[in-house]
């Protein structure tokens, strides 16, 4: 089991109540810069280009922490089900948006997807 979270603050209590499954938090706020319709390294570096313009850091490194965090949909295949942990604000309907147009394009053909949409 994946879970894929919105963020820390959500996957620190999840990883200690004792949920089985493997856990990651995806921390990108969609809600700045584009948001474009491919995936893969063109997504990160779209992604990576504007957070350095916006004065998140520098672009080479953000580009490696993130190719090192990886996305956890690619993994998506390699669990029986991957559960999305979300709640009702911006961030997590445009995370939501992100999620579902990935695995409309790659989607795992036995993994069950499930949403826990919180307060």
């Amino acid at each position: 089991m994946l879970h894929i979270t919105n963020g820390g603050a959500t996957l620190e209590p999840l990883e200690r109540s004792g949920v089985p499954g493997a856990m990651f938090s995806w921390d990108d706020l969609l809600h700045e810069g584009p948001t474009p319709l491919v995936s893969g390294d063109e997504w990160l570096r779209v992604r990576v280009r504007y957070l350095a313009s916006a004065g998140y850091g520098d672009e080479d490194e953000m580009l490696r922490d993130l190719r090192a965090k990886g996305d956890p949909l690619e993994g998506a295949a390699a669990h029986d089900e991957v559960v999305l942990w979300l709640e009702h604000d911006l961030h997590c309907q445009l995370l939501l948006i992100h999620h579902l147009w990935w695995l409309a394009r790659h989607a795992p053909p036995s993994t069950r997807l499930s949403i826990v949409m919180g307060a």
